[in-house]
């Protein structure tokens, strides 16, 4: 144990953090969790103005993204289908309850006129860094910080952007953009619309955490480090290889020791 320890704190086991690898498979995020008509109809009514959200966001982000933490640039975008392909997304990645439990978020999608929605549900933004290392996508969490308060969520990361679904709550970052404001727009209405939307590194697939490579490994190695100490120091002792023993050399000129006579013997003359 205390050997992994002392590895981990040189920094030995880092490497598969920071360069994870794994297998491409083409077939989206796995899995099939809308049924066909759902799949087909929303696709059809919704995607095409998603697509061309997604690829302004990405122009946006490829131009200017490293420029600073948060960028307010103009979309020429049809918001309310915007926001409810947003919406079916979350209705893949919770599940089918998700629907069972929200009869009113499933008739606001599959109703591709109507606007309007509860303010129960928010939908926030963020944009997802070019130094992220990580995509994610949560179901329902709930989250409880300390200094902040809860949260309860779903969280969908893919680039160029990341959305946090709050139910009766508000997001555990409070500097995301809230689009919640898209569904008071008609089906095909256009507007060039100024959003101030943050810029979040993704590099862990816990939902809502944005916190930097460098953060990580801190945090990490603070962890282990802390864990080390706890370690009661007999034990430690013990476990600790003890230092190589220096060999005993011997000094020139100097006569090797004589062995002593046995008993009844006369040493030699």
């Amino acid at each position: 144990m205390l050997a992994d320890m002392q590895r981990l704190l040189s920094n030995q086991d880092w490497q598969g953090f920071e360069n994870p690898k794994g297998k491409y498979k083409q077939r989206g995020a796995g899995d099939y969790t809308l049924c066909g008509k759902c799949n087909n109809d929303t696709g059809h009514w919704y995607g095409p103005q998603y697509v061309k959200w997604a690829y302004e966001g990405m122009r946006h982000l490829q131009t200017i993204g490293h420029a600073g933490a948060s960028l307010r640039l103009p979309y020429n975008i049809q918001p309310l289908p915007v926001l409810k392909q947003i919406m079916a997304m979350f209705a893949s990645a919770c599940g089918p309850s998700f629907f069972s439990s929200a009869p009113e978020i499933r008739r606001w999608v599959l109703n591709p006129d109507l606007p309007g929605l509860s303010d129960r549900f928010k939908i926030y933004c963020y944009f997802i860094s070019p130094k992220s290392r990580s995509t994610r996508q949560a179901g329902i969490t709930g989250l409880v910080q300390v200094g902040v308060g809860s949260s309860t969520f779903a969280e969908i990361a893919f680039p160029p952007f990341g959305y946090i679904l709050c139910l009766d709550s508000l997001p555990n970052d409070r500097g995301l953009a809230d689009i919640s404001f898209f569904r008071k727009f008609r089906r095909r209405e256009f507007q060039v619309i100024y959003l101030n939307i943050p810029i979040r590194e993704v590099n862990s697939f816990f939902p809502g955490d944005f916190r930097t490579m460098d953060e990580i490994k801190k945090q990490y190695l603070a962890s282990a480090e802390g864990a080390l100490k706890s370690i009661p120091s007999e034990v430690s002792a013990c476990l600790t290889p003890a230092p190589p023993t220096a060999p005993t050399r011997q000094r020139t000129g100097t006569a090797p020791p004589r062995t002593p006579p046995a008993a009844g013997r006369r040493p030699p003359a």
